[in-house]
């Protein structure tokens, strides 16, 4: 199954024991401006520039203790996510063939 955006602070990471039992993470890295783009482009009704403006400070805040505690624990791809979304996903299915042949 897939879990996107959890976890998303070191507390829940650290409270979460089934991570250790095959588990694997990953992370499609974006520069802000494209997730900006992204988000805003959706026209979703809770998609705010405002709303994106703090959740992004919220993210550049917790995601490098995040990150560094999650990549001790479990096997972690990066992702570069810029590139066109059927490459960011033959890139994803590729690595996880690896992992899970």
């Amino acid at each position: 199954w897939i879990l996107d955006g959890f976890p998303r602070t070191s507390a829940q990471l650290r409270g979460t024991r089934w991570l250790d039992h095959g588990v694997r993470a990953v992370l499609l890295r974006v520069s802000e401006d494209t997730a900006r783009s992204r988000v805003l482009g959706r026209k979703r009704s809770d998609d705010a520039a405002d709303r994106f403006e703090r959740r992004m400070a919220a993210e550049r805040e917790r995601m490098p203790e995040l990150l560094e505690e999650l990549a001790l624990r479990i096997p972690l791809l990066e992702c570069d996510a810029e590139r066109p979304l059927v490459e960011v996903v033959a890139t994803i299915v590729r690595e996880l063939g690896r992992w899970y042949p």
